[in-house]
């Protein structure tokens, strides 16, 4: 894989997470916490897109389909901030799960999700996590594959669509 892959792969991998978050705060019961013990997706299920954002030198826009515990994410790849001509689309496919309910370093609340990757014929484990604010919603700041971040990316917003 090219740098400019990897990293887009790793970003659009963040977008994943999110719906395991919903899923957690809509399941069919609740802790004391208020996390799901259900990872039902029924309602959560659908289509979000991310904000244009600058990775590296170039533009990236995130696309994810969620289905069940499965989904399927394209990010666009631009030469230019209004991001309005694709340049490359990297397409991945996987499945998650939610983990448990954690405070981030600045102490927002936020989920555990661990994902299971399918990208270019390879399978990769990711850690990381999730937070919804409304029909807003981020992820962690990007470690890598094997360290949960600790603190939120407000860098990349995703809404649904």
């Amino acid at each position: 894989m090219l740098y400019e892959e990897v990293g887009m792969f790793l970003k659009v991998v963040k977008v994943l997470g999110l719906t395991l978050f919903l899923a957690a705060c809509g399941g069919n019961s609740s802790d004391s916490s208020g996390v799901s013990e259900s990872v039902e997706l029924q309602g959560f299920n659908g289509s979000w897109r991310s904000n244009c954002y600058l990775l590296d030198d170039l533009y990236v826009i995130d696309t994810f389909f969620v289905s069940g515990k499965l989904f399927s994410a394209v990010s666009e790849v631009f030469d230019d901030p209004s991001c309005s001509e694709v340049l490359a689309t990297i397409p991945i496919n996987g499945s998650f799960t939610a983990g448990d309910a954690l405070v981030t370093d600045s102490g927002l609340n936020a989920l555990e999700i661990d994902f299971l990757i399918e990208f270019e014929g390879d399978d990769f484990e990711f850690l990381d996590i999730i937070r919804i604010d409304g029909d807003t919603f981020n992820f962690g700041v990007l470690v890598d594959f094997d360290s949960r971040p600790s603190e939120l990316d407000f860098e990349v917003t995703f809404t649904r669509i």
